[in-house]
């Protein structure tokens, strides 16, 4: 038997699991980071009255990366938050405020405006998404609509 065959009869399968598995994990980061955008838009819309706020969703292409990434911008005069998936992938353990283990994130999401730069990650906590910013060092907190709108409040002055 040559060694391309001995290798395909030996690695192929493993080779497509590991191909459906980053798939199907693209598109739960894909799926995660769209409720999460959906989730910030209403809020703002909500607290928006007066329709001063400029709200604008796309996906943009990212240098090295070969997919669209979702984005979201929130324009109030000249003031402007970008809101965009940074990475599916995310080195390190975080502890989680009232967790006893430490938890690898599914991926960030980063928060940038003016001289600001906030992180958002993802956490699959009993099968559900959780957010958490990140606040000073490596504290995170729980991401609430009381949370965001104190993080855009600071992001736009």
């Amino acid at each position: 038997m040559g060694k391309l065959k001995e290798f395909l009869s030996r690695e192929a399968k493993k080779l497509r699991d590991e191909a459906m598995a980053e798939a199907e994990a693209d598109q739960r980061w894909n799926d995660s980071t769209d409720q999460l955008f959906e989730t910030l838009e209403s809020w703002i819309r909500e607290a928006d009255s007066n329709k001063d706020v400029e709200v604008k969703r796309s996906r943009s292409i990212k240098m090295n990366e070969s997919k669209p990434i979702p984005v979201l911008k929130i324009v109030v005069g000249l003031r402007r938050v970008r809101i965009s998936a940074s990475s599916r992938r995310v080195a390190g353990l975080y502890h989680l405020p009232g967790e006893p283990l430490e938890y690898k994130p599914e991926g960030l999401v980063v928060v940038e405006g003016g001289e600001h730069t906030y992180r958002l990650y993802l956490f699959r906590l009993g099968g559900k998404d959780r957010w958490f910013l990140q606040t000073n060092g490596m504290n995170l907190q729980s991401l609430d609509r009381e949370l965001f709108e104190s993080l855009i409040t600071t992001t736009l002055q």
